[in-house]
């Protein structure tokens, strides 16, 4: 990229664990608001998985619903400040390779998160890109995502 013109820098976030700690709490929160009624009358329909992440959602107060949100709103203007001069980050979408399908996590709490979570959280758009393949033979991407636009949007 450097050599096509970029002007390639590394950049300075918050630690991943505050981004980890409050998204987890706030996807917890609303996957559990979304799905709670089909998760009291219908739990059947929900494979074990998913069945126990989104029921850990049960568990959130709205104590830390609103602190994970204000903790939101402060991660946002650190990455927005990180970006300052920049169009886009890029950086891998997960920090381990691939697990093969015979040894993916299927307990309630995942052992490997993909690090997309800064952007997720922000609501900075971004893309995941194929990029190549694992020394297993599983496929690689990396993580694209551009600074806000500085133009604001409604969805009314």
């Amino acid at each position: 990229m450097r050599a096509l013109g970029a002007k390639v820098d590394p950049i300075v976030l918050p630690p991943r664990a505050l981004f980890d700690a409050a998204s987890w709490t706030i996807i917890l929160a609303e996957g559990f608001a979304i799905h709670q009624n089909d998760l009291q009358t219908r739990p059947q329909e929900y494979g074990r998985t998913v069945r126990e992440r989104v029921s850990i959602g049960a568990f959130v107060t709205g104590g830390d619903y609103v602190q994970a949100q204000r903790i939101r709103g402060r991660l946002i203007a650190a990455l927005n400040d990180s970006m300052a001069g920049y169009d886009a980050t890029l950086c891998a979408t997960s920090a381990v390779a691939p697990p093969s399908l015979a040894s993916v996590d299927d307990g309630p709490w995942r052992k490997s998160h993909p690090i997309t979570a800064p952007f997720n959280m922000t609501g900075h758009p971004a893309l995941a890109i194929p990029c190549g393949f694992s020394a297993g033979g599983l496929p690689l991407s990396l993580h694209l995502s551009v600074a806000h636009s500085t133009k604001q949007y409604c969805c009314g």
